[in-house]
């Protein structure tokens, strides 16, 4: 909206309304004076360009989303902390301090939560929880391997299963999508949409779908998915649904929550490549499209077009041609239910056989 009101163009301005006489050569006095006022009013011109952005934020207004959420109640979901169980080994007796730290090759560090003492074989398990928040921290089983400093009496450290219920901070992206579900689609005593609502305020849901009259008057269905638009955890299905018992209408419907049922897309084609790029290159980006073309679907679309994944192909760089493209081993659309959401499954690309 700004941008012709440069420096430049603001001292040519100046210099206008002074008159035509008014020597104006590089380093005169006329000159200098107006271009020190110019180049003030120019950087306050870019800062109103900045406050449109504040004014009527949009997803890429970063923090000023959450100021703005904040006007209507709307604060964002802060990450969680993935937790683990530890396998320890080393020698009977000896005594592991709470605090200890273990770290993944990648350098993820995992601290005890309690003091353990390793049994008559040398062995304990221990509970620990990420050093920080944050999805990264959901390694899988035996990533946690290392200690970070060394400990009297204890040898090796690793974890039987998988570490889980790491969630990162709620993004500008999200918090933008609640606020502009608020205040496009009111929410009131009770309604469907109020529903969606209180499910999108529980921590690792990413979004909800309200279903009245699921099992005959006076019930609702609240289906979920986390914060990448995936199944979520039965921790955070309870989660929500103890917090909608609370936020409900008094003497209001019988509330079910679930997580979202998933249908596993798979996909497979034969390519006809120029010199420009590589199979793995095309199966990067064909993996990369399909996701995010499946997150456009949830809760939004009652099928999958075959033909949308055809154009996502021939869109992809280095790609002539293709045959054989299937999806989820045919060639038909693929039908969503109201409680399902497409997952990316396999995706198995090959060179077309000249």
């Amino acid at each position: 909206m700004y941008e012709d009101r440069t420096q430049e163009n603001i001292q040519a301005e100046i210099l206008t309304r002074m008159g035509g006489d008014a020597p104006v050569q590089e380093g005169s006095f006329y000159d200098l004076v107006t271009r020190g006022v110019a180049y003030a009013i120019a950087r306050c011109y870019g800062m109103y360009g900045k406050l449109l952005g504040v004014a009527f934020p949009t997803a890429e207004s970063g923090e000023a989303v959450a100021w703005r959420a904040a006007d209507y109640g709307i604060t964002r979901k802060e990450g969680q902390r993935a937790q683990a169980v530890l396998a320890l080994t080393g020698t009977a007796g000896a005594q592991i301090p709470a605090g200890t730290a273990c770290v993944t090759l990648s350098g993820l560090e995992f601290d005890t939560l309690d003091a353990v003492t390793l049994d008559a074989d040398g062995a304990a398990q221990a509970a620990a929880q990420a050093a920080g928040v944050g999805a990264q921290y959901n390694v899988p089983a035996g990533a946690i391997c290392r200690l970070l400093t060394n400990v009297q009496g204890l040898a090796t450290v690793a974890n039987p299963a998988a570490a889980e219920g790491g969630m990162d901070a709620e993004s500008d992206a999200s918090l933008f999508a609640r606020l502009d579900a608020f205040r496009k689609r009111p929410a009131t005593s009770g309604n469907l949409a109020q529903y969606e609502q209180w499910a999108r305020e529980v921590p690792g849901v990413g979004d909800a779908h309200a279903i009245d009259i699921w099992d005959g008057p006076g019930t609702v269905k609240v289906v979920l998915v986390d914060m990448e638009l995936l199944p979520v955890t039965e921790e955070v299905r309870a989660a929500c649904a103890a917090y909608l018992e609370t936020a409900r209408p008094a003497g209001g419907v019988a509330v079910t929550v679930e997580g979202a049922e998933r249908v596993t897309i798979d996909v497979s084609v034969q390519v006809t490549l120029d010199t420009s790029t590589t199979l793995g290159e095309v199966k990067a980006a064909l993996e990369d499209g399909l996701r995010a073309y499946l997150r456009t679907l949830t809760f939004r679309a009652t099928q999958l077009i075959y033909n949308r994944v055809a154009y996502l192909l021939l869109g992809l760089p280095g790609v002539a041609d293709f045959t054989g493209l299937t999806v989820c081993g045919g060639t038909a659309n693929i039908p969503l239910g109201a409680t399902q959401v497409p997952v990316l499954g396999t995706v198995e690309v090959t060179a077309h056989a000249p």
